[in-house]
């Protein structure tokens, strides 16, 4: 996993903001996949990687769970 793809998908994050629980679940999905790649030393930079998922944070549209 490439810090590019991961910007990829916190711009699809944001494309979703009007949609909260399709850009939570993206988002949600995201944190997942990152983890799951540098566990796995699938990330060339981990540390690059999780500050490029953790942009998504800054995206405003209302995290709930049910």
């Amino acid at each position: 996993m490439t810090v590019e793809e991961i910007e990829d998908r916190v711009a699809m994050i944001a494309d979703a903001a009007g949609d909260p629980e399709d850009a939570h679940e993206k988002e949600d999905r995201l944190f997942r996949d990152v983890l799951r790649a540098i566990t796995e030393r699938e990330c060339a930079d981990p540390a690059a990687c999780a500050a490029a998922a953790l942009r998504s944070c800054a995206i405003p549209f209302p995290r709930w769970c049910a």
